[in-house]
């Protein structure tokens, strides 16, 4: 059975309707537990249908961030200045650190 907001020990300092609040959502989840986990269930489902359709992200780090950051215009008049350079940037050797006579 389930208790009364009277009977239930509280502090000072917490609001008996927030408390009352809580028992009946508490009451009505256990008096239809079976309705609570089908409506979760559906939940879950429709949240990960809706994220499967609507999302996206690309792993291009040119295209992350905003062009019309003054860093980013910049970096973009340097590209344009020197065409040879813009497709280095951002790359790792595969020998990087690696001290010529160690192989």
């Amino acid at each position: 059975m389930a208790a009364r907001t009277s009977e239930l020990p509280t502090r000072d300092d917490e609001s008996p309707m927030i408390v009352a609040a809580i028992v009946r959502i508490v009451v009505f989840c256990v008096r239809n537990s079976w309705a609570v986990i089908a409506g979760s269930l559906l939940l879950a489902l429709a949240s990960a249908f809706y994220l499967a359709q609507n999302f996206a992200i690309t792993t291009d780090s040119e295209k992350l961030l905003s062009e019309s950051l003054p860093w980013r215009q910049q970096e973009m008049m340097l590209d344009r200045a020197f065409p040879q350079r813009a497709d280095h940037r951002g790359r790792r050797c595969d020998n990087a650190g690696r001290r010529p006579d160690r192989g």
